[in-house]
């Protein structure tokens, strides 16, 4: 496996939420890319997913999964997810989340599909989905 890691600090429009950027694993021709960022709204959480997908190395990816999980003001949880056609990675993002006690995040996990990975495919997602979040 090729593993090539940059982190780059976006500011996204208005709300300036810092996004952390980390590509992490090349395996076969599939490229996952990683971002995450603190989100405490569902405001917070669409505008940061609508900031992410508009990237010109996101938005011509295979799939572009999320999670997200904050709690709001009035000590409420809020979670969901995404898999945008990859079938199981949002849940498997989100159970990320939860395992780990994540709290206040969006994470972002984009796909450029190579070779068929089958079940390993969530593997290198949930991988590059922590290591993004991690570095926030």
């Amino acid at each position: 496996m090729n593993a090539s890691k940059s982190i780059a600090f976006d500011m996204l429009c208005e709300s300036f939420i810092p996004v952390i950027s980390d590509w992490d694993h090349i395996i076969k021709g599939n490229v996952f890319i990683g971002r995450a960022t603190n989100v405490s709204t569902y405001g917070e959480t669409r505008e940061a997913v609508r900031q992410i997908l508009r990237k010109p190395d996101i938005i011509t990816a295979t799939h572009n999964s999320y999670a997200y999980s904050f709690t709001d003001i009035h000590g409420k949880q809020h979670q969901g997810y995404d898999d945008d056609g990859e079938f199981g990675a949002g849940s498997k993002l989100l159970k990320l989340l939860k395992d780990n006690k994540h709290d206040n995040v969006l994470v972002v996990v984009s796909r450029y599909a190579g070779d068929k990975l089958g079940p390993q495919r969530f593997n290198h997602l949930t991988t590059t989905g922590n290591a993004a979040v991690t570095s926030l």
